[in-house]
């Protein structure tokens, strides 16, 4: 069985194990999905500053958001995680896989323009290379924002995991 390439990927063939519904298929994106929970509570993220929480729960995140663009195009895994995570197509990501997320989460998750307020994504990046005290300011004040945000968005991946399974069985 191939799927049709996507955007210039070579054909996904029935060997590969991205969308295989079990947590021991390493690199499938049910184990990388259920990796996330084991990574936050190795961090023990609760018991972190609210600045260091959002990083961590940023990046957790983003790896759940390039999983739902890669199940929804049907990109294998590691094609997923090579991407660049665009915000329009993880709104449309999200729509198709029908999961509880509205698009002003996403926006001020993943959002690209310089906006006031600076998405958890810009900050993340300013920070990371440009670091100082006024980037580093600007995640501290942002962070009460974004956490219970990013939380929310990081609860529908049971919903993801229900849909790999639904989608495993046709």
């Amino acid at each position: 069985m191939l799927l049709e390439p996507s955007l210039g990927d070579s054909p996904m063939s029935a060997l590969d194990t991205s969308f295989t519904p079990n947590h021991r298929a390493k690199g499938s994106y049910y184990r990388r999905i259920e990796d996330i929970d084991r990574a936050l509570a190795l961090f023990e993220v609760q018991k972190l500053p609210p600045a260091a929480q959002c990083l961590i729960y940023y990046f957790a995140c983003e790896k759940l958001a390039r999983a739902i663009v890669g199940i929804h195009e049907r990109w294998t895994a590691r094609t997923a995680y090579e991407r660049q995570l665009r915000a329009p197509q993880l709104r449309a990501a999200g729509q198709a896989l029908r999961l509880p997320v509205d698009p002003e989460t996403i926006e001020s998750l993943f959002g690209e323009r310089p906006t006031s307020p600076k998405s958890a994504r810009l900050l993340r990046h300013e920070l990371i290379h440009d670091f100082g005290p006024t980037h580093a300011r600007d995640l501290v004040e942002r962070a009460p924002v974004y956490i219970p945000r990013m939380k929310a968005f990081l609860a529908c991946s049971a919903d993801v995991l229900s849909y790999l399974k639904r989608d495993a069985g046709k």
